[in-house]
């Protein structure tokens, strides 16, 4: 996602998955194709390389898991900093988040009817 507008949509719906590492906002839209925005403040992750070591990793966690899946935007925000050699647990807390949201998303399609 590139748009503020989007970003606002998604981080103003009540839809959302938190852990200690992330909070990971989700909503529901009218693509063919899912979206991510990927928010991490300088605040939280001081380092350049870090901040971008983090977004490769969620890009690519997003990208295998959601691969087959349609209609869904996210945004993941960082609420603490990733600690050093901890990228199986940031994988961990990531694949634990989809999950939800996955989980969230076909209760969602059943409820209106959709196989």
């Amino acid at each position: 996602m590139k748009s503020k507008l989007n970003f606002d949509h998604v981080l103003s719906s009540k839809t959302r998955s938190q852990d200690e590492l992330f909070t990971v906002f989700y909503v529901k839209n009218k693509l063919n194709h899912c979206r991510l925005g990927v928010s991490l403040p300088k605040k939280i992750i001081a380092r350049a390389t870090a901040r971008s070591k983090t977004k490769r990793t969620i890009k690519n966690s997003f990208s295998a898991f959601f691969q087959a899946t349609k209609g869904i935007d996210v945004v993941v925000r960082a609420r603490r900093g990733p600690q050093t050699n901890t990228s199986e647990k940031t994988l961990q807390s990531l694949e634990q988040h989809w999950i939800t949201i996955m989980r969230h998303n076909n209760k969602m399609n059943k409820a209106n009817g959709k196989p």
